[in-house]
């Protein structure tokens, strides 16, 4: 295998020099920002930066995509609007890091894979074979990292919009416990046929997809659970009319939503819910996600999932949409009862 690498050779890339030779792959160095056909191009976005207008190279590579692209932007931010550019044009193998073993990692894990393939649309969204029976909206919602509250937000956003007379309802599209363990320990779960369905303070849960399809709501909210052994977010998560992300700010849930920042900035319609989050430390936040800070909220202290507080009830109302309408106060709270 032979690789060229569009800059010039020097310290902060010796060691894509020395994972190449590792692998057994032919490295070379080149000014020429019109390489072509060859098996691997790894373009020094700083050096492509200095001598050509980036749309233009990649709209180059594009046009003339024969080969492996490998984009090496080491320190470079995930909200730089020139990784922006390579991201929606399909161009997603990009190493960030700046330390030797975040670098050699991410090569050896891009040189090993097969040539990647053009995204034609920034995400590509899977056929639903299922009918929808007037079904006005998907909501699909994942945590970054487990026990970050992404099915507290879940049912917040049916709970919200049950009280505004929505028809809506929880699917669960995960393999977490917690609809199990709602009808082991919530003396009030009812179970109502065969298919599974929970219905627990008035909110409908499902574990079948296909059952709730049938059942002609106006919204459909789905848990995802959280994304921390995925290499990739589940391909119907993008499918979602409304996309939502739940975050949080210390330093581990900051390096996991890093890790999956690069398709995540491809959709621009994913918005950041931030859990636990000082509200003196808010700004800090909004500065962390760049110009992705007006897809951020942040998430009220919310102890009780199924008891709609009146902060979550007004971010939800932001988010969807219903700006004129009125929201009323849950009436019930956790109740619950343990069964003997």
């Amino acid at each position: 295998m032979k690789a060229i690498y569009i800059g010039e050779p020097s310290e902060n890339n010796r060691v894509i020099r020395d994972v190449c030779n590792e692998m057994g792959v032919v490295l070379e160095f080149s000014k020429d920002l019109n390489v072509l056909d060859v098996d691997v191009i790894i373009p020094d976005l700083s050096f492509v930066k200095k001598n050509m207008p980036v749309d233009d190279y990649i709209k180059f590579l594009k046009e003339n995509y024969n080969s492996k692209v490998i984009i090496y932007a080491p320190n470079t931010d995930y909200t730089d609007e020139v990784l922006k550019l390579c991201y929606t044009n399909g161009f997603t193998n990009v190493i960030r890091d700046y330390l030797s073993a975040g670098v050699r990692k991410k090569l050896k894990e891009y040189l090993s894979q097969e040539r990647s393939v053009i995204i034609e649309q920034p995400i590509p969204v899977p056929k639903n074979d299922n009918p929808m029976n007037g079904i006005k909206k998907k909501i699909g919602v994942i945590g970054i990292m487990p026990r970050i509250g992404a099915t507290t937000q879940a049912v917040q956003l049916v709970r919200m919009l049950s009280t505004l007379g929505k028809k809506a309802c929880y699917i669960q599209e995960n393999a977490s416990a917690f609809l199990d363990s709602m009808e082991l320990f919530f003396s009030d779960v009812k179970q109502e046929n065969e298919r599974g369905r929970l219905v627990y303070q008035d909110i409908f849960f499902y574990k079948d997809k296909n059952y709730a399809y049938s059942q002609n709501y106006d919204y459909l909210i789905f848990d995802y659970g959280n994304c921390t052994e995925l290499e990739q977010l589940p391909a119907d998560f993008y499918a979602n009319d409304i996309r939502i992300v739940v975050c949080g700010g210390n330093a581990e849930e900051v390096a996991a939503l890093t890790r999956l920042s690069n398709q995540l900035y491809r959709d621009e319609n994913i918005s950041f819910v931030f859990s636990f989050i000082d509200p003196d430390d808010r700004s800090e936040v909004l500065d962390l996600m760049g110009n992705r800070r007006e897809r951020v909220l942040f998430a009220p202290f919310t102890p009780d999932c199924f008891r709609l507080y009146e902060d979550s009830a007004k971010l939800y109302r932001e988010l969807l949409g219903f700006r004129e309408e009125q929201i009323s106060k849950s009436k019930r709270g956790f109740g619950w009862k343990r069964r003997r």
